[in-house]
């Protein structure tokens, strides 16, 4: 008999944004497995807190640093996916969360490759979560697509040149993850040859949740791995 397990999207940040199958599969979960990039510090963990009951559930986290070189990642997932494969028991599931939805720049993709290669008779199931994009345009009202317009999702990257050329392919543009590199990207933003509409949103969804829409306050705002730039093309 297979052991199941299921990777689901906790959302953004606002624990109820977690789908309504997501939070039955959590809760019914032998073993829970929370992504952390150093100890004791796993968003995912800090939007399910409530909703675990840890005198019941064992909950793990796979600890994994924010390594620069992909092989070091690779080799991590691997060593993190054998300690999971351990845990699960044959007929009963475990549940690993991350934040936002498993299929998009999530951890959840490394180890279900590696689980899936090492260990095939683990069935692996993925639960799609509510994306930083839907909930930062909803939090900003901010349009992210209509009638046959193109939305582009792309990661924050050193060659902040490129926002124009994104914005050249489509009508409007997420931007994912900037960190450190926010006021470059910001900059771009102010420097772009198009016609504009902007908003950043740090940290959606949580307390402390904070909603830019003009480049000079942008500039302020404090640099965070959650964050999304939205930016739309305006046209005449």
């Amino acid at each position: 008999m297979s052991a199941f397990l299921y990777g689901i999207g906790a959302g953004p940040g606002d624990p109820e944004l977690i789908t309504v199958q997501g939070l039955r599969l959590l809760r019914a979960a032998e073993v829970v497995f929370l992504p952390a990039t150093r100890e004791g510090s796993s968003y995912a963990g800090s939007i399910v807190q409530a909703y675990l009951d840890r005198q019941r559930q064992r909950v793990i986290e796979l600890v994994c640093p924010a390594y620069r070189e992909r092989a070091l990642v690779i080799e991590r997932w691997t060593e993190l996916a054998r300690r999971v494969s351990s845990l699960l028991r044959p007929n009963r599931s475990g549940a690993f969360v991350c934040e936002g939805d498993p299929s998009l720049f999530s951890t959840f993709l490394h180890l279900r490759k590696a689980l899936e290669r090492d260990s095939p008779e683990i069935d692996v199931r993925t639960i799609p979560g509510v994306t930083s994009v839907s909930a930062a345009a909803a939090a900003a009202s901010f349009p992210l697509a209509t009638w046959d317009e193109r939305l582009l999702i792309a990661p924050a990257t050193h060659d902040h040149a490129t926002l124009d050329t994104l914005l050249d392919l489509a009508d409007s543009v997420a931007v994912l993850k900037p960190g450190a590199t926010l006021p470059k990207l910001v900059a771009a933003l102010q420097q772009s040859r198009h016609s504009v509409r902007a908003a950043l949103v740090r940290r959606v969804g949580r307390p402390e949740q904070d909603i830019f829409t003009d480049p000079a306050s942008m500039q302020l705002a404090q640099p965070d791995y959650f964050t999304t730039l939205l930016v739309r093309r305006e046209t005449s």
